[in-house]
């Protein structure tokens, strides 16, 4: 979903479903979890890059392809700020327990 994908549907292109007999990429999926890490990473940081040039779906796409899909390709390329929260989410509550901080308010 780069910015390839986004021109084809900018010029009118319909997508559809393909699913061969023959099984495609097999075994080219991260094995390890350093492996599938960088590799998250690198698509997190493509997509922002693209967030942020001339081809942004925010402006590239306006008007072009249904309002629908021009957000879902913002939402796929802001993906590595969602980064953020889930950072927060996973080290707040075992500093609070380490710190003796009661997660909930006493009742």
């Amino acid at each position: 979903m780069g910015k390839r994908g986004l021109f084809i549907k900018c010029r009118g292109w319909k997508s559809v479903y393909c699913k061969p007999q023959r099984r495609a990429f097999l075994g080219v999926a991260p094995t390890t979890l350093p492996e599938a890490l960088v590799q998250h990473k690198r698509w997190s940081e493509g997509g922002f890059q693209i967030m942020l040039s001339k081809y942004s779906p925010a402006w590239y796409a306006c008007g072009l392809v249904r309002l629908g899909l021009q957000m879902a390709y913002c939402y796929y390329n802001l993906w590595v700020l969602l980064s953020l929260p889930t950072l927060y989410y996973c080290i707040t509550p075992s500093l609070y327990l380490f710190k003796g901080i009661p997660l909930l308010p006493q009742v």
